[in-house]
């Protein structure tokens, strides 16, 4: 069967839940992929994927309005009795988008399948589903991990409007954007709990629509235009901000390598997803032997 890649999601963390825009880039280090291994036991890694495919199905049938969904859950069902289960090295509670690959894998194995007429409404159509999907994992979900995944391209959400953006822009921010591994599990649930309890205390909610709504849009502007200098402010702006405000999604061991990167102008840390863990973004002009040997760690191309 198919195989689907992780996710990055650039910029729109925590944002994109009040209707800011996002962007999404697919990472080809990590995949996975539907496998079948019927009338064999199964290893207790895939026994696991297994179960939980199947509590995925049960979801579908309990909680969802299956008219929502355009899914063959027969033959989903079908294929579970064989020892269907998902094969993948996608880290969990990476911020990569482990869930979301499943989420893509059952959509294009039992969904309606991709076309070459990509409307914006069958775009909006599929998220949706896909978001129904996903909110096994998550209690509620977007939808733009699993779309992203799905069709394996640069994607912008603005306006509740998807567009495919060009790869011209995975060019532009070669050796200019890294991610740094906390080497921390982190669980996507708990913190979007914490943000949604900050965004009751008016102060934050309106220093939160003010300073990084504005840093976000630029940020992405900045790469749409290939402008690096709007990238490299727009960046920072975003990693300050976080320091001030999002502090509880830092972990305490990398709060003093984030504030050396703002300090010394050579580096800058953002989340990349809902942090806590998993890995962070790092934006550079430094040759990445450089970035290493200040971080005191390796770093991962992301294109």
């Amino acid at each position: 069967m198919r195989t689907f890649y992780s996710k990055i999601l650039l910029f729109g963390e925590y944002s994109v839940l009040q209707g800011s825009s996002a962007l999404t880039i697919p990472f080809l280090k990590y995949s996975g992929h539907l496998k079948l291994s019927p009338g064999k036991q199964l290893s207790s890694k895939y026994k696991e994927s297994n179960e939980d495919l199947k509590s995925l199905l049960a979801y579908i049938r309990n909680e969802i309005n299956t008219g929502e969904l355009e899914l063959d859950l027969e033959k989903f069902e079908s294929d579970m009795n064989n020892n269907l289960y998902f094969d993948s090295d996608i880290p969990v509670n990476y911020g990569l988008g482990s869930s979301g690959a499943i989420v893509a894998a059952v959509f294009d194995a039992y969904g309606s399948k991709q076309s070459n007429n990509l409307s914006e409404q069958l775009l909006a159509d599929q998220k949706r589903q896909m978001a129904l999907i996903e909110s096994f994992y998550h209690s509620e979900s977007s939808g733009i991990d699993p779309i992203t995944i799905y069709y394996e391209k640069p994607l912008l959400f603005k306006e509740k409007k998807i567009t495919i953006i060009p790869q011209r822009i995975l060019h532009f921010i070669k050796n200019r954007i890294y991610l740094y591994d906390t080497n921390i599990q982190s669980a996507t649930w708990d913190h979007v709990q914490r943000f949604k309890s900050m965004t009751e205390d008016e102060d934050f909610f309106n220093k939160f629509r003010n300073i990084l709504f504005p840093a976000q849009r630029n940020a992405i502007a900045a790469l749409l235009e290939l402008d690096k200098e709007k990238l490299k402010q727009s960046f920072k702006l975003i990693s300050q901000y976080q320091r001030d405000y999002f502090k509880e999604m830092i972990p305490a061991e990398i709060q003093g390598i984030w504030e050396r990167g703002i300090s010394s102008d050579d580096y800058y840390m953002k989340l990349c997803g809902s942090g806590g863990g998993g890995f962070n973004l790092v934006y550079s002009k430094l040759p990445k032997v450089d970035l290493e040997d200040l971080l005191q760690a390796q770093i991962l191309n992301i294109f």
